[in-house]
């Protein structure tokens, strides 16, 4: 799996550097390899995929960042996995403030998703959502789940 998840983030850090190349070259940047070596503009004027191609990009950088996050807590949660340490210990040890807890539970074709920031000095919980619903509109329904609502108290 871990293997999986390597190929993974190799393949979408590619094709985001690919999707933005198209992106600059539509609009007429220039791009600079390591900041030194000019990079050819594509030809990509008036065609259809140069008018879908910024979308694209924007998904594939979204796309990174939830595999780079999956990643980064997935190893922290396998770290303390049964540590039976208190919350406060194990920010200690990240060195962070603020720790994300949640849960996932799927069965069949249904999924709740359970999740909470907690400011760990204070012990105080900054931020919680869960969502329920159909696995299938899952990512669809991603940006409902995590918009801030009137209902909503503190901070996203």
């Amino acid at each position: 799996m871990s293997e999986a998840v390597h190929w993974l983030l190799y393949a979408l850090v590619l094709a985001t550097r690919m999707t933005g190349w198209i992106f600059a070259s539509e609009r007429g940047w220039s791009i600079r390899l390591f900041f030194a070596i000019p990079l050819p503009t594509l030809p990509t004027e008036g065609s259809l995929l140069a008018n879908s191609i910024g979308k694209w990009h924007g998904t594939m950088e979204w796309a990174l960042l939830l595999v780079i996050g999956a990643h980064v807590a997935r190893t922290s949660a396998m770290t303390y996995k049964n540590a039976h340490k208190p919350l406060a210990e194990i920010a200690r040890e990240l060195n962070v403030d603020a720790v994300v807890e949640g849960s996932v539970l799927h069965s069949g074709e249904r999924v709740r998703i359970v999740a909470q920031l907690i400011q760990v000095p204070a012990d105080k919980q900054i931020w919680a959502e869960s969502y329920e619903g159909d696995f299938r509109d899952t990512w669809r329904s991603r940006a409902e789940w995590l918009a801030p609502s009137p209902s909503k108290s503190g901070p996203p």
